[in-house]
């Protein structure tokens, strides 16, 4: 067992962000490179190529253009021909005022909030998470992270975040079924579940990592409880048996387990959601149960994995 820092981890874990089995993504890289950059996962191949944009040609046309409307009388001026730096530097030229070279901040202004397309732009961003630097996650937050990383890594299914109620509600949990996910190439799942009912505030954020292909079955809890609160225990073995059955159907001989986390992690109050979200990603990455468990990434360190997985501050 070790402690382990931010910068240990950005430098010393950089096992590829290319997705393990099926479909590959398109781009491979380490954390690092996410570390306070503001584009989403997807839109990092645009940085890629050399711009210094999120953006794509066609959507800072599409901003420019929305701009030109709610500023007839001092529009950005362009063609079909104009380079993509070029139109980026216009662009900011106009805005530089209100969002010196943030590029986010565009986002915010009057002419494009209004703007159908918004959410679209606002989609080659990372999620902008909480206000402050130690605000709990919310359930949106996490969700938004998360729904990321799964279209990078195209066999990963996120259910979550769900209350512990999560049987008593209308939740995709419910239909939870290996074999299907399997065949849809789903091959992956993680959950992130909230020790409150729907109708709470909200209290302690935990996870749950599934591997289908090794059997594997993994509950984490940054205060390392394992005493599993009766509604995971059920859906736990339900998962083991459903897993079996999968298993046994197809022929193979993968003998399903399950573990859960021993070392604690988190002494503070605001990062069990960070700690989830990261120890199912780092799963995703292909580290093993106990490499991600055993090398301790304390609170204060954990934290700033925010710069990770939502975009920085503006103002």
């Amino acid at each position: 067992m070790s402690n382990l820092t931010f910068n240990e981890l950005m430098n010393d874990y950089k096992p590829s962000m290319r997705h393990r089995g099926g479909q590959t993504s398109n781009i491979s890289v380490p954390l690092s490179h996410f570390v306070k950059n503001a584009c989403s996962i997807d839109a990092y191949k645009n940085i890629g190529t050399g711009s210094r944009s999120c953006f794509t040609l066609e959507q800072l046309k599409r901003i420019a253009s929305s701009y030109n409307k709610k500023y007839p009388n001092n529009k950005i001026i362009y063609n079909s021909s104009t380079r993509k730096d070029d139109l980026w530097n216009a662009i900011q030229q106009k805005l530089s005022n209100k969002c010196n070279d943030t590029e986010w901040c565009w986002l915010d202004q009057t002419f494009l909030k209004t703007d159908k397309d918004n959410h679209n732009l606002e989609k080659q961003f990372k999620p902008r998470g909480p206000k402050k630097i130690n605000d709990w996650l919310s359930t949106s937050d996490i969700d938004d992270a998360m729904k990321l990383y799964e279209q990078f890594f195209p066999s990963f299914r996120f259910f979550g975040p769900v209350p512990i109620d999560f049987h008593g509600l209308n939740t995709e949990l419910l239909e939870l079924k290996i074999a299907r996910l399997y065949k849809e190439g789903k091959h992956y799942i993680g959950i992130i579940f909230n020790l409150d009912p729907h109708y709470k505030s909200g209290s302690h954020w935990v996870a749950m990592y599934v591997d289908i292909p090794k059997g594997g079955i993994y509950y984490y809890d940054s205060y390392a409880v394992c005493d599993l609160p009766k509604e995971i225990k059920k859906l736990k073995n339900s998962l083991i048996k459903n897993m079996t059955e999968f298993h046994k159907s197809i022929g193979s001989d993968v003998k399903v387990h399950y573990d859960c986390n021993t070392y604690r992690h988190q002494y503070k109050n605001s990062e069990c959601g960070v700690f989830s979200m990261y120890f199912i990603l780092e799963m995703l990455r292909g580290r093993t149960f106990k490499s991600v468990t055993s090398n301790i990434i304390i609170d204060d360190e954990i934290r700033q994995m925010r710069q990770v997985y939502f975009r920085p501050k503006y103002n």
